[in-house]
Order: structure tokens, then sequence, then C-alpha cells
């Protein structure tokens, strides 16, 4: 089996207000692989702050970096099984510009 692997990734944001967005990815696998394999897909609502982001959303992988999204197996969503995910950025100035 070839470790092989060739994906193109489509994601956006969408603002819907001034300090929140509506977010999604989607992630299709040309490995030539049988249909177990599905393509992960991302939707999400952001909410924003002076230093921080909120992000909540449904995801079909548990993965959060690219390799682990592009190489692990996500979760079938056309079965439903999606899972609940929370992210908390933050942004921290310095004096330095």
């Amino acid at each position: 089996e070839s470790n092989v692997l060739f994906v193109t990734s489509l994601g956006g944001r969408f603002k819907t207000g001034l300090t929140s967005s509506i977010i999604f990815e989607f992630t299709k696998k040309f490995n030539g692989q049988t249909n177990k394999y599905t393509d992960p897909i991302s939707l999400g609502f952001e909410i924003g702050t002076a230093g921080h982001a909120f992000q909540m959303f449904i995801s079909s992988s548990n993965q959060i970096i690219e390799q682990g999204i592009y190489y692990s197996q996500p979760s079938d969503y056309t079965e439903g099984k999606l899972l609940l995910g929370f992210n908390l950025k933050r942004t921290f100035l310095n004096g330095n510009k």
C-alpha cells in the first residue's frame, strides 16, 4: 500500500456580523482507496473579540492539523457520525512594532 496521498482542500469564512462568521472546510482525497475512506468535512461558527476568537464546530474528523486530517480515518458523516469541537484563539500584543 502506497503512502502517497493527493488531496485538495476548500475552506472559507463568511462574515455574518461585525464579530461573527460561519467557517467551513472540505477536503477531497484522491488516493484510489476503497470508499471506506470518506472525505473530511467541517462546519462552524466563530465569534471574535479584541484579543480572542471562539470557534464552535461540527466535523467528521477528530484531528486539527493537516497531517492528521488527511491521513486519519474520519467519521462517516453520511451515517450521521459527527464530532463537536471547540477552539479558542488568543492574540498576544507586544510593544514592538
